[in-house]
């Protein structure tokens, strides 16, 4: 099977939204992974993640008002 790696989206929540936000920021070599394409957005939930960087695409996180982790 193959999988397009253009103009795709990552999204998770919780720890994966973390992961999803490491892969963005860094790429998949980092990771010890072929590189492939950035993604054209990230869609996270409900995390506490804080790491950018100025070259991340278009991102949505969305947490809750009573969410103790994420602000």
């Amino acid at each position: 099977m193959e999988v397009d790696t253009q103009n795709y989206s990552l999204r998770d929540g919780s720890a994966g939204a973390r992961m999803v936000a490491w892969l963005d920021s860094y790429g998949t070599a980092s990771f010890n992974e072929a590189k492939y394409p950035k993604p054209a957005a990230v869609i996270m939930q409900y995390t506490g993640h804080e790491d950018y960087t100025e070259n991340d695409p278009p991102t949505l996180a969305c947490v809750g008002d009573n969410d103790w982790i994420a602000d």
